[in-house]
């Protein structure tokens, strides 16, 4: 079973960044589609606390991506995670700093957040097809 408590502090590691930077991405795209930043914490954090939760413990949007892409780097991009409870949290937090990043910038227009999905995206299927 996974989300148990760990013996290690891995609350933050290197995936934090994306967590942070997706975070930023769904807050700017949530403030298109609800007229409050309450509501847009508590749905983009319910969506990616989900979204991390499925990751562990059935069917994901990031396993089908990892699947479809055949990313092959252990550790990045996996078909299913095998988080502790710590780096669960440290996953939803980081994903809150980045919606308080986007709080406190101007709303982007709905082009630059496809561009910069994308831009994550491909970041991601290059970084899986790096040689390490």
């Amino acid at each position: 079973m996974n989300l148990k408590c760990s013996k290690h502090h891995d609350f933050f590691n290197k995936s934090s960044l994306g967590h942070i930077y997706f975070g930023f991405i769904l807050t700017q795209f949530l403030k298109h589609y609800t007229n409050s930043k309450m509501k847009n914490i508590f749905l983009g954090t319910f969506i990616h606390g989900f979204e991390d939760y499925m990751e562990n413990h059935g069917t994901s949007v990031e396993g089908m991506f990892s699947y479809i892409i055949n990313c092959s780097k252990k550790g990045f991009l996996e078909t299913r995670d095998n988080d502790s409870l710590q780096n669960f949290i440290g996953d939803v937090t980081s994903h809150l700093i980045g919606a308080l990043i986007a709080f406190n910038v101007d709303r982007f227009n709905m082009n630059k957040i496809i561009i910069l999905f994308f831009i994550q995206v491909l970041f991601y299927i290059i970084f899986c097809k790096m040689k390490t």
